[in-house]
């Protein structure tokens, strides 16, 4: 029985496909071991990923809080303050709601309205469940009192403020609220 050269015998071309099998099927459970079980290759996800979507995280819940808490109308009160209630957390929430009545009775009493713009947030201090993030706000008021001067002519009918706001961050459940409130200037 002669064999032919060019043809590998029966047993290596068993070998052979055996050992494609057994590699494919080690490639399958690799990338399938991948997809359900994070680390076991290389990731082009890393720790500064996670911290890059932390500090956005952080920077957005910050920055509408401070819209809300700037922008209130004597019409719309108890929603505007529901709102910032909605980030608060901590002293922050205890503070701000102890002084809710007040606030919602001179808000309406003095007819005003706060319009803002947030300028600018910055993450001072962080790590996984706390934030120290300060940010600059510019608001202009109107009220019976900046009506009056408008209308005695001393004045535009409005009051332009600038603040700068220190916050102090909790990381509560899967949200960042506001634990502390300060004003800076």
């Amino acid at each position: 029985m002669t064999e032919d050269l060019a043809t590998p015998p029966r047993t290596a071309r068993r070998f052979l496909t055996v050992l494609a099998v057994v590699l494919a099927l080690a490639c399958l459970l690799v990338l399938g071991a991948k997809a359900f079980v994070p680390g076991v290759l290389p990731s082009s996800w890393t720790a500064a990923d996670d911290a890059a979507d932390r500090d956005t995280e952080i920077t957005t819940t910050a920055r509408r809080m401070m819209s809300d808490f700037v922008n209130l109308d004597y019409n719309d009160i108890d929603a505007d303050t529901k709102r910032v209630l909605g980030y608060a957390t901590g002293k922050f929430k205890t503070d701000y709601s102890n002084d809710l009545v007040e606030l919602t009775a001179l808000t309406r009493q003095r007819r005003a309205v706060s319009t803002g713009d947030v300028l600018k947030v910055g993450i001072g201090q962080v790590d996984e469940k706390t934030a120290i993030v300060s940010v600059a706000v510019d608001t202009k008021v109107t009220n019976t009192t900046t009506e009056a001067a408008k209308k005695a002519g001393k004045g535009p009918g409005y009051q332009e403020l600038g603040y700068m706001f220190k916050l102090t961050m909790n990381h509560v459940g899967d949200r960042w609220l506001i634990a502390d409130l300060e004003v800076i200037r």
